[in-house]
């Protein structure tokens, strides 16, 4: 028998080598990730940046910042959807004299009114390729809380008294819509299912609310703050049951919420005099985000997993910063002298 020689075994080898760790390391999926490996954590974030003159409406992917408005006139992104590779951003541009409800479909923006309207618009939720707005539209000298379907408006309050929806859900074929309304002589805190109106407060509190969500069980959270004599209470509605979570001791407020497997995330801020410490609760329990001597707001928040982020603004030497923390630790998304501000933060997988 004739021998092999060890050099063609080895090369052999290598081709049979190089063949199979092409098939698992070489060819991606169709997401572009190779088999078996883990997808990036992406960070996105929604919010605006000083452009010179005006605030520009801003979006940031894993720390790379896009505006969405030129500058010349003030604009806003407060709230943000994710579908897919689809992102949408809601806010406002400013035309002329009137702010104007725009949102963004991966930086392809649609007005929601005229030009010469006032309007504006809060936050976004996409369901089923339907896209839902919350916001106002002005009606003689009142803002409206309204909503969009699909660039439909539904006006959810009468030309009464001034009003805003600062929050949208869509659970089945239902519609959550929360904000509040001045009754003329305070604010009362408002929520909409379908169009049909609950008042959360009494006419003799102030109350003003900026989130929602709902659970698994349908249950229904509202969160924001109640006026006690001097001092802002941070509250939230649980089916319309009100419950605090600070004692009146210092002005705390709650601007966000998420529900994660039951887990109740809230984020907000606390002010002692001029200074502002950004915080949030894990089923109640308060964590904060800053130290004392900063001042910080905490806007938004995102969970994945166990990892908790949470979007604001810090001020440092003066200015106003984009930021957010993830499990504490603070990430810029703008260097200081930049003036800017993080107002929703979402996270996908890619």
């Amino acid at each position: 028998m004739r021998q092999i020689s060890t050099s063609i075994i080895v090369a052999v080898a290598l081709s049979l080598c190089f063949s199979a760790c092409g098939k698992s390391s070489l060819n991606p999926n169709e997401d572009g990730n190779a088999p078996g490996s883990e997808k990036k954590t992406v960070v996105h974030v929604a919010g605006k940046v000083w452009s010179g003159e005006n605030f520009s409406a801003a979006y940031w992917k894993d720390g790379v910042l896009t505006k969405l408005t030129d500058g010349i006139g003030d604009a806003y992104a407060g709230g943000m959807a994710i579908v897919g590779k689809d992102v949408y951003i809601t806010g406002y541009d400013h035309i002329g004299n009137n702010p104007v409800a725009t949102y963004w479909k991966n930086g392809v923006s649609t007005k929601l009114t005229k030009d010469d309207e006032y309007s504006t618009s809060n936050a976004i939720t996409v369901v089923n390729n339907d896209v839902y707005i919350a916001g106002t539209t002005k009606v003689s000298t009142n803002t409206l809380a309204t909503y969009w379907k699909n660039g439909v408006a539904t006006r959810l309050s009468d030309n009464q008294h001034r009003s805003t929806a600062n929050a949208i859900t869509v659970i089945g074929n239902d519609v959550h819509v929360a904000g509040y309304e001045y009754n003329g002589l305070r604010y009362m805190a408002v929520y909409w299912k379908n169009g049909v109106r609950r008042n959360l407060s009494n006419s003799n509190q102030f109350v003003e609310v900026y989130g929602m969500a709902v659970n698994e069980n349908k249950d229904v959270y509202v969160v924001g703050y109640e006026k006690v004599g001097t001092k802002s209470v941070a509250a939230y509605w649980k089916n319309a049951e009100q419950a605090n979570l600070t004692d009146g001791s210092i002005d705390t407020y709650i601007t966000t919420i998420k529900i994660v497997d039951n887990t109740v995330y809230m984020a907000g801020y606390e002010k002692n005099g001029l200074t502002m410490k950004a915080i949030y609760w894990k089923d109640g329990k308060q964590i904060k985000l800053t130290e004392n001597y900063k001042t910080a707001e905490a806007l938004g928040i995102a969970i994945d997993g166990k990892d908790i982020y949470i979007s604001g603004y810090e001020r440092l030497d003066g200015e106003t910063v984009a930021v957010y923390w993830k499990n504490g630790t603070q990430n810029r998304l703008m260097d200081v002298g930049n003036t800017s501000m993080a107002m929703e933060i979402s996270i996908t997988k890619e």
